[in-house]
C-alpha cells in the first residue's frame, strides 16, 4: 500500500495520505492521519487504497453523524396578549422545540422554579409566572430558556363624585366638578379618562357647564383591560330667557296711541320651562298671568319665568299709552267783512293742551306751501285754505282744517264803449268790465247826478251795462260816477267818466217856397256847439238829374239862396217845383236839416248861356270825427255872385222865426204876366247877345272874381 484517498463531499473531492503519514498499530493495521470534519451533519466517505505498483481499490464509504448545536426551543405561550406585555386572558404554555441534525428528543416546561416537568401548562390565575422550558435532541445535547408570563384578567375598579350646586328636578344650578378614582389589583391602574358627550376623554376631574352631559368614565389597567361606567350629570346655571312685547299702535317718543296688550314668553335652552310666565304691574305685589290688557297712563310692569331646575328669571318694561289727542283751539282776529270774508290782513292764533303726554308740536300747511311750525299765521289776500295740526309727545293728533277768506283790495271798473269824443245821445248803452281777483263781484252801479243818486248795472259775470236815457238830460258834459263792491264789502272809489251829451242838433229853417227868380232864405242856430257845415241840395223831384249841393260858411247863420235854374252839365230846369233841402251839422256830426221849395213857373225867364251866372262848383268840407275837441273847420260856401248877409248869431235853444214867402206872391198873376213880357224880350235881347256877343266868358271871369271875394 502506498497511499490511501477519501472525499469528504461524496467523491467530488478527494484528501491524500502517503505511506510515510501512516501509524501501524498494535493489531498490524495502519492508521491515518484523518479526515476533518466540522460542520454537523451526517457524511458518508468513500476511500480508496493504492499500492505502489498502481492497483487501486476503492471502497463504498463510511457513514459518520456529526451533531453538536443544541435543540432550538420555541415556547408556545397561547392567550390574549393585553399591553405592556401583560395576557388579559387564561394562557396555555406548551414546550415545543426543533433540532435540524440528530432531532428533537424530548421538550418539557416547569412552572416555578423545582416544578415539575411539563409537555404544556395552562395558566388561570391573574399574576405573574417565571417559566423553564428545555429540549433534548437525538444526539444528546440539551438547551433552555427562560420566560416570564403575566396575566391579568380583569379590568380596575372606578369610583366617582359628581360636586356643584344642586337646583330642582336633579339639575345643578352652579359648574358640577366630576372626580373619579379607581384600583386594579392585577397590572395596576394606567389611565382614568371621562369622556363628555362622546367627545375626547379628559383626565379627571372636570368642570361641567350649562347642558345635559352624557359622561362616559373609563379606567384602563396597564395589561390593557378597562372599565366604563356611564353617568349623566344635568347643569342649568341660566334662567330662561324672556322676551316681552306689546301689542298696539305705536306713536312717537315710545308711547302707544292705542289700548295695549301686553304680551310675555319664555324660553330655556337647558332644563326648560317650568309653568308660565307672570307679569306684575305693582312692583311685585301681584301676579298675573299673560296676557293683559293695559289703557292710558304710565306702566311699570316685572315679568318673572322659571325653569325646572329652578332658576329665575326676571324682566323690566315701562308701557306708556297716551290714546287722547291733544285739544286744539284757533281763533282768528282781523277787519271782517261780508260773506265771511276779512277786509284786512288776519292773524290765526293755534293753542293746545295735553294731560298725558304733553304737546310736542304745533304746525300749519298754508295754501299747500308745507307745513311750518308755529302758534301763529297771517292769511293776506285770497281764499286761504290752512291744514292745522297739533301733535302730542305720543303721536297722538289733532287737525283742524279751516278757510279764511281775505279781500283787502277794492275792485276795478273800466268802461268799454267810452269813445274818444264822448259825444253820446239819446238812450246809451253804457258798459264796461270791473274786476275783482279775490272776492269776486258784488255789484256795479252807476251814478249819472254826481253821486247823488245810485243805480245798480245788470252784471254778468265781470261785465256790467246800464241803459243811460239821456233825453232829457242838456246837451253839454256830464260826468258819470260808477263803482263796485266785491263779495268780501270792499266798495270801490267812484271812478269817473266823462260824456259829451249831444241830443239837440242844430235848429235849421228855411224859407217855405219862393219863384225861382226870388232869393229864399235860410237860419240856422247852434245848440251848445259850434256847426261845423250848412249844406244847400237842390233836387229834381223825379230825380232826373244830380242834385246841385252847395256848401255855405258855417260861421254864418243865416244866408240867401240863390238858384240859376241850372243842373250840374248846364241843363236848365224845365218849370216845376224844386225840393231845397238845408242841413246844419254840429261838430260832433249831430245834423238837422229843413226843406223848401223853389217854384218855377212856364214862362218863367230862361237865362241865356251868355248871362247865365258862374258854374257853382262844391268845396269838399271835413266831416267831423269823434274827438273830445270840437273839430275846428270853416267851410267856404259858394254861392252866386249876390252878397251874402251876415246873420246874428242865434241863441241856443232859440227857435227861429218863420221864413215868409215874397210878397209877390199875392199879386202872382200880374207878375207872371209881366215875366211873360219882360221873358220874351229878354229872350229877344239874350238871343241877340249870344250870337253876337263875345262877353260870356269875361262875364264868368267877373263872376268868379265877385264870388272869391264874398268868401
Amino acid at each position: 500500500m502506498n497511499t490511501v484517498r477519501a472525499s469528504p463531499d461524496g467523491g467530488i473531492t478527494w484528501q491524500t495520505w502517503t505511506q510515510s503519514s501512516f501509524t501501524l498499530l498494535s493489531n498490524g493495521t495502519y492508521l491515518t492521519p484523518g479526515l476533518s470534519l466540522s460542520a454537523d451533519g451526517q457524511y458518508v466517505i468513500p476511500y480508496a487504497v493504492d499500492d505502489v505498483s498502481g492497483w487501486s481499490r476503492s471502497y463504498t464509504g463510511v457513514s459518520v453523524k456529526i451533531d453538536s448545536t443544541p435543540p432550538v426551543i420555541t415556547p408556545s405561550i397561547l392567550g390574549t396578549l393585553g399591553s405592556n406585555g401583560w395576557y388579559t386572558s387564561s394562557v396555555n404554555v406548551v414546550a415545543s422545540g426543533s433540532d435540524v441534525t440528530s432531532g428533537l428528543a424530548s421538550p418539557g416546561v416547569t412552572v416555578w422554579s423545582g416544578g415539575a416537568w411539563l409537555s404544556s401548562a395552562l395558566l388561570t390565575l391573574d399574576g405573574v409566572y417565571p417559566l423553564n422550558f428545555r429540549a433534548t435532541d437525538n444526539a444528546g445535547n440539551l438547551a433552555m430558556v427562560s420566560r416570564t408570563v403575566s396575566v391579568d384578567t380583569n379590568p380596575p375598579t372606578i369610583n366617582y363624585t359628581v360636586s356643584g350646586t344642586s337646583g330642582s328636578n336633579g339639575w345643578y344650578v352652579g359648574q358640577a366638578v366630576v372626580s373619579t378614582t379607581a384600583s386594579d389589583f392585577g397590572s395596576g391602574v394606567d389611565t382614568i379618562l371621562i369622556s363628555d358627550n362622546g367627545g375626547s376623554g379628559k383626565s379627571s376631574p372636570i368642570t361641567l357647564d350649562d347642558g345635559i352631559h352624557n359622561l362616559t368614565i373609563t379606567a384602563t389597567d396597564k395589561a390593557g383591560n378597562s372599565r366604563s361606567v356611564s353617568q349623566t350629570v344635568f347643569v342649568d346655571t341660566t334662567g330662561p330667557a324672556i322676551s316681552q312685547f306689546s301689542t298696539g299702535t305705536s306713536g312717537i317718543n315710545g308711547w302707544y296711541v292705542s289700548v295695549v296688550n301686553v304680551n310675555a314668553t319664555a324660553s330655556d335652552d337647558g332644563s326648560g320651562l317650568q309653568g308660565d310666565v307672570e307679569v306684575s304691574m305693582d312692583n311685585g305685589s301681584t301676579w298675573n298671568a299673560v296676557p293683559v290688557q293695559l289703557s292710558d297712563g304710565l306702566h311699570d310692569l316685572t315679568y318673572r319665568a322659571y325653569d325646572k331646575a329652578g332658576n329665575l328669571s326676571t324682566s323690566s318694561a315701562s308701557v306708556s299709552i297716551d290714546t287722547t289727542p291733544p285739544l286744539l283751539d284757533t281763533s282768528t282776529t282781523g277787519k271782517s267783512g261780508s260773506s265771511g270774508w276779512y277786509v284786512s290782513q288776519a292773524t290765526t292764533s293755534i293753542s293746545a293742551s295735553d294731560s298725558l303726554a304733553g304737546v310736542e308740536n304745533i304746525e300749519y300747511n298754508q295754501n299747500g306751501a308745507g307745513w311750518q311750525t308755529g302758534s301763529s299765521f297771517t292769511s293776506s289776500d285770497g281764499v286761504n285754505s290752512t291744514l292745522v295740526r297739533v301733535y302730542d309727545k305720543a303721536g297722538n293728533e289733532s287737525t283742524e282744517s279751516m278757510t279764511i277768506k281775505v279781500d283787502t283790495v277794492a275792485p276795478k271798473s273800466l268802461m268799454s264803449n267810452q269813445p274818444d269824443s264822448n259825444v253820446i245821445s239819446g238812450t246809451v248803452n253804457v258798459h264796461g268790465t270791473s274786476f275783482d281777483g279775490t272776492s269776486g263781484l258784488q255789484f256795479t252801479e252807476i251814478s249819472v247826478d254826481d253821486g247823488t243818486t245810485w243805480s245798480k248795472t245788470s252784471l254778468s259775470g265781470n261785465v256790467w251795462s246800464y241803459a243811460w236815457d239821456t233825453i232829457s238830460t242838456p246837451n253839454g258834459a256830464h260826468t258819470v260816477l260808477v263803482r263796485s263792491e266785491d263779495a268780501a264789502g270792499n266798495l270801490e272809489s267812484p271812478i269817473p267818466f266823462v260824456f259829451t251829451l249831444d241830443n239837440l242838433p242844430p235848429q235849421v229853417k228855411v224859407t217855405d217856397w219862393w219863384w225861382i227868380w226870388d232869393s229864399g232864405e235860410y237860419r240856422v242856430s247852434a245848440n251848445s256847439f259850434p256847426i261845423s257845415s250848412i249844406k244847400v241840395k237842390i233836387s229834381d223831384p223825379e230825380n232826373r238829374w244830380d242834385s246841385v249841393v252847395i256848401n255855405y260858411n258855417p260861421n254864418k247863420t243865416s244866408a240867401p239862396i240863390k238858384w240859376d235854374r241850372r243842373f250840374p252839365g248846364e241843363i236848365i230846369a224845365p218849370s216845376g217845383n224844386y225840393s231845397v233841402t238845408v242841413t246844419a251839422c254840429d261838430t260832433y256830426g249831430n245834423c238837422a236839416s229843413d226843406q223848401g221849395q223853389i217854384k218855377i213857373p212856364f214862362f218863367a225867364f230862361v237865362p241865356p248861356t251868355s248871362m247865365s251866372l258862374p258854374t257853382i262848383t262844391p268845396t269838399v268840407f271835413v266831416t267831423p270825427t269823434a274827438s273830445t275837441t270840437p273839430i275846428s273847420a270853416t267851410p267856404t260856401v259858394l254861392v252866386s255872385p249876390t252878397q251874402v248877409v251876415s246873420a246874428t248869431k242865434i241863441p241856443v235853444q232859440s227857435i227861429l222865426p218863420k221864413t215868409e214867402p215874397s210878397k209877390r206872391g199875392k199879386y202872382e198873376g200880374i207878375f207872371q204876366l209881366l215875366w211873360i213880357v219882360v221873358f220874351l224880350s229878354l229872350l229877344i235881347v239874350f238871343g241877340t247877345s249870344v250870337v253876337l256877343d263875345h262877353r260870356p266868358e269875361a262875364i264868368r271871369a267877373l263872376a268868379q272874381t265877385i264870388q272869391s271875394n264874398t268868401k
